[in-house]
């Protein structure tokens, strides 16, 4: 069981939140930006006025609950890509690791996301504006448009995955024959 808690770790540190998808090392490195990104902000690096508006906005919008639904939400994407990592360990085994170890950890440390959040829009809104993001939000519209933001996004997820297949089905077999010269046979 120590092994595979630790493909377990591994998988869940190599994870990336949004997408769900492991790379591997040599991908790592072919997908490094040519510069890296800018370093994100941290609570002591921004005004305190400002994280204090952005900590209340993080509270109009429920992020620490978003946060919360969207650790339970990667749980079967998580047990999919540790069975890759240990094909030979039951799902219900994972899924019992997942619940004991990994997930209470991520729960457990989800205050300090919504912390690296409140400094984020912290150092990109003045405290007027926060205050104008959190008025809205705090509105019945605003309130509507944070009960749908899941459904729309995963509306959206579908959409963009249909699109995305069609328009390279049609650009594939539009330059199939340039795409054959350089040896690519898709």
């Amino acid at each position: 069981m120590n092994s595979f808690r630790s493909a377990a770790l591994a998988a869940v540190i190599l994870l990336p939140l949004a997408g769900g998808a492991v790379v591997q090392p040599a991908q790592a490195q072919a997908q490094a930006p040519a510069t890296p990104p800018a370093a994100a902000p941290t609570p002591a690096t921004v005004a305190p006025e400002r994280l204090a508006a952005a900590r209340g906005l993080a509270a109009a919008l429920n992020l620490k609950g978003m946060i919360d639904s969207m650790i339970q939400a990667m749980r079967s994407q998580m047990i999919k890509q540790i069975q890759v990592l240990a094909p030979q360990v039951k799902e219900a085994d994972i899924a019992a690791v997942l619940d004991e170890a990994i997930l209470p950890e991520f729960k457990a440390q989800s205050g300090d996301f919504v912390e690296l959040a409140a400094a984020i829009w912290a150092q990109n809104f003045t405290v007027e504006e926060i205050g104008q993001l959190k008025a809205f939000y705090d509105t019945p519209i605003g309130q509507k448009s944070l009960a749908l933001t899941p459904q729309i996004t995963q509306q959206s997820i579908a959409v963009a995955q249909g699109w995305a297949g069609r328009v390279a089905q049609e650009a594939v077999a539009k330059h199939r024959d340039a795409l054959r010269a350089k040896g690519i046979n898709l």
